[in-house]
């Protein structure tokens, strides 16, 4: 067989073209079963050609850096998939999308994470060797309809009315999952601060009001420490740090502060009470969990400022004592910018409801280290 050639970022594919990147003929190339994904292999390569769209939970082109394999698939899929291209231990695998006019090549790629890498199921994430460019993204994920974001109503009443506040952000941006559950009792902890309990309420049916990255402990489980002192409110995914409120028997702080424990040892009050700091717990939970994402770590100062021009400013003080963490708002949109780990330089993650809440930022000139818009 001659020497392969590759074929340039974009280009259309014909059947031949991708025969010819696994190096074998119609009659002896291998074709692989992966849920909504043509998957052909040879002695050369294999080549994964996903459906031009853009949805949550299927297989497809996410972002410039990003194709998402999702579904059940074959074991020689799952040993493809294993490839490594610094390595050199397999052939290539080569990627494409399929458009309603052409099937596009869209350059070679490795798995560089995976929740779940199996013969049952397999959710991966392809990492093409080289970012694809914006018109060959929109070709391969066309943009979605535009749909109504979240509102920024909410922010009006950030002092004014927190309960109003964190009621119409939660509402917003959660709809109800489950809405036959019902209120759990509360643990064997009373008298507990007022917009504590309106926090619960606004879980109810709403898992993930409770945090993904962070959580805040449900009410059946809150437990006071051993001291009898304090209230262990909610933890970091890995154990890294703590929230602590004091006990009282009665309710004589309505609004009390909130500590943070990352050592053990010295206890350090949040700069927001209970109030505000609820809100900025489901903000940031907003930043690092939603569907639709950009971060950048470390990020310019000169960069921050231009990423937040077009977006406002949640009016509360710093959040978490170790990366005073601010956060920037646009509809359907939560950017949450914190200290980086070198003097001048920040670390920066935004979440949005929709891939159309990014649009106002995909045009501004900061690098990121990954991009969802």
């Amino acid at each position: 067989m001659p020497e392969q050639t590759h074929p340039f970022l974009g280009a259309p594919l014909t059947e031949a073209d991708v025969l010819a990147l696994t190096g074998a003929d119609a009659t002896a190339v291998e074709r692989h079963v992966l849920s909504g994904t043509e998957v052909l292999s040879g002695p050369e390569g294999a080549v994964f050609t996903v459906e031009a769209g853009d949805q949550p939970g299927r297989s497809g082109v996410w972002n410039a850096d990003e194709i998402r394999l999702v579904g059940p698939a074959s074991e020689p899929v799952v040993a493809l998939l294993r490839w490594n291209p610094w390595r050199g231990e397999h052939p290539p695998l080569h990627f494409a999308v399929r458009t309603p006019q052409d099937t596009l090549y869209l350059g070679k790629g490795y798995a560089g994470q995976y929740g779940r890498l199996d013969s049952a199921f397999i959710d991966a994430r392809i990492r093409p060797l080289t970012s694809l460019p914006r018109v060959l993204l929109d070709r391969a994920r066309p943009p979605l309809p535009p749909v109504e974001l979240p509102g920024l109503a909410w922010l009006d009443h950030v002092n004014g009315d927190r309960a109003k506040a964190l009621e119409l952000f939660v509402t917003a941006w959660h709809p109800v999952e489950n809405p036959e559950e019902t209120l759990r009792p509360e643990a064997s902890v009373p008298s507990l601060p007022t917009a504590l309990r309106h926090f619960y309420r606004l879980a109810v049916g709403r898992p993930q009001v409770l945090g993904r990255q962070n959580h805040i402990r449900p009410a059946g489980i809150l437990r006071v420490d051993d001291a009898g002192e304090m209230i262990i409110l909610g933890h970091e995914n890995q154990g890294g740090f703590r929230w602590l409120l004091r006990w009282t028997l009665d309710d004589s702080e309505p609004d009390p502060t909130v500590w943070y424990d990352e050592d053990g040892e010295t206890l350090v009050p949040e700069a927001e009470p209970l109030s505000g700091f609820l809100l900025q717990f489901c903000l940031f939970e907003a930043a690092l969990c939603s569907a639709y994402r950009g971060w950048a770590h470390p990020m310019a100062a000169a960069e921050v400022a231009q990423l937040t021009a077009p977006l406002r400013e949640v009016p509360l003080h710093p959040f978490r004592p170790g990366t005073r963490t601010r956060f920037f708002v646009a509809p359907g949109l939560v950017a949450a910018i914190g200290d980086g780990w070198e003097n001048g330089t920040f670390d920066v993650t935004v979440g949005a409801t929709h891939r159309q809440a990014l649009a106002p930022l995909v045009d501004v000139p900061v690098t990121w280290s990954g991009f969802d818009g």
